[in-house]
């Protein structure tokens, strides 16, 4: 179990865990073993985005983060990780969510979180956003102070593709207003 440590957008550090069993939780098993799935922390951070990370390890997380794993066979956890990651995905939350907006330690709920749209998208598309996941997660698992915002931004730009913005909603988004 993870006893100390965070999730950071596509980093998670882990500094302290401890040996548990889920004996009596069979329901929660598939959430920690060892497969692909995105973490995303409670609290949303200061500059209104939220903290998600792929991850692919048995572990067992703290109440504040929330590990989902695609339910789709056909939907990467690396495709999630772009796609969630995004400002526009952390934009629509925090500007949408109840409990986002409620007071200075802005949360996610599980139940807000589920029912963010998700694109279906091409191949092609989904193996970009997949490729600069992965050009990020090296950066970051080599140096967790990387600075990935130019690969952040294309998977941005993407977004902004996939959702149909105009330029005039990508100003808002982007703060640029």
């Amino acid at each position: 179990m993870l006893t100390a440590g965070n999730v950071y957008n596509y980093y998670v550090n882990i500094e302290e865990t401890k040996l548990i069993t889920l004996s009596d939780k069979e329901q929660l098993k598939k959430y920690y073993a060892s497969k692909p799935k995105i973490l995303i922390r409670r609290i949303i951070n200061r500059q209104d985005r939220l903290s998600v990370a792929y991850f692919d390890k048995k572990l067992v997380f703290k109440k504040d983060i929330n590990p989902f794993i695609p339910l789709n066979n056909s939907i990467s956890a690396k495709f999630l990780q772009g796609i969630m990651a995004s400002k526009l995905i952390s934009y629509l939350y925090v500007n949408t969510s109840l409990l986002a907006t409620k007071d200075d330690f802005r949360q996610t709920t599980l139940a807000e979180l589920r029912e963010i749209p998700i694109p279906i998208v091409k191949d092609k598309t989904s193996n970009k956003i997949i490729d600069l996941v992965d050009k990020i997660l090296e950066l970051k698992l080599n140096n967790s102070e990387s600075n990935t915002s130019k690969l952040e931004n294309e998977i941005d730009q993407i977004m902004y593709k996939l959702y149909g913005l105009t330029e005039e909603e990508i100003k808002i988004v982007e703060g640029n207003n």
